[in-house]
């Protein structure tokens, strides 16, 4: 288990938390808690495409309809510039060529929750399935 002690900072701070559990020559996968409408099928599906990625592309990133989602998975060479960085979106959009965009087939890459009313709408799209 990680504790982030300053995650009033902002996402980032609980991911560098969390990759000091991680052997540092492992990927890594940044899952945010709020998307509860992912599958492992989807989870699956963006593994294997981090798997099958191109040398350069250090970074795989789901994508629906043209827009990009969570999670997102990262080669263990982009430890050192998450720990540069101000953001983690910041390090996923410097460098395209980098990036891997992995068709997603859900939009449930994108359908996290920020307050109650949004909680309680994928709540009810949760319990539906």
């Amino acid at each position: 288990m990680a504790v982030n002690r300053r995650w009033r900072a902002g996402q980032l701070g609980s991911l560098l938390a969390g990759l000091r559990r991680v052997a540092s020559g492992s990927a890594f996968m940044l899952y945010p808690v709020d998307y509860p409408l992912l599958t492992r099928a989807d989870i699956q599906r963006l593994v294997r495409a981090f798997r099958a990625r191109r040398a350069g592309q250090e970074i795989v990133a789901p994508v629906f309809r043209g827009r990009s989602g969570h999670p997102v998975l990262f080669a263990p060479a982009m430890r050192a510039e998450l720990k540069k960085a101000q953001t983690a979106k910041e390090v996923v959009l410097r460098e395209r060529s980098r990036l891997k965009l992995a068709p997603a087939g859900t939009s449930a890459i994108w359908l996290d929750y920020r307050t109650p009313a949004t909680y309680r709408r994928r709540l009810r799209r949760f319990l539906s399935r």
